[in-house]
């Protein structure tokens, strides 16, 4: 499982959690960038598994 973070609103310190995320639209390029971001993420985390970490 891979989590990518967010932005995000939080609450008050005293309630805590998230209040609302924060989204962005990204152009085709930018989301090219991240695709490519998750994917070296992806591989990596394949290239540990196969090491034993």
């Amino acid at each position: 499982m891979y989590f990518l973070l967010c932005s995000c609103r939080t609450k008050n310190h005293k309630s805590g959690g998230v209040e609302k995320v924060v989204e962005f639209a990204l152009n085709s390029e930018e989301q090219a960038l991240l695709d490519n971001s998750v994917n070296a993420v992806k591989n990596l985390v394949a290239d540990m598994e196969r090491l034993g970490f």
